[in-house]
């Protein structure tokens, strides 16, 4: 999710460190607003797992423009290899719907 402001502001979330369950997200076919829910980056192939998805984008808030793809079955700059982060929401594009489980 994302958080729109005029002017630079810090937020600073609070983590229930005890037992964690992933956030479920039923996906429908074409672009999906996802988030990582998992406090360390992961590959995308792992962080999708079980998913038919083909294209994942993320937001780059320094420079104001969408950051390198990430593409399924595709290796070096756009291989799926490339890790996701927790902060950093993005767009899932899904072959077909799904359920998403925040990571794998």
């Amino acid at each position: 999710y994302w958080i729109y402001s005029v002017e630079e502001k810090t937020l600073t979330p609070e983590f229930d460190r005890g037992a964690h369950t992933p956030g479920i997200k039923t996906l429908k076919k074409g672009w999906n607003a996802v988030g990582l829910s998992a406090e360390n980056p992961m590959p995308a192939s792992v962080a999708f797992n079980g998913l038919n998805w083909r294209t994942y984008l993320s937001w780059n808030a320094a420079g104001q423009m969408y950051s390198t793809p990430i593409i399924k079955g595709v290796s070096g700059t756009y291989g799926e290899e490339n890790p996701v982060s927790l902060y950093k929401g993005g767009w899932i594009y899904m072959e077909e719907d799904g359920t998403y489980l925040g990571y794998a």
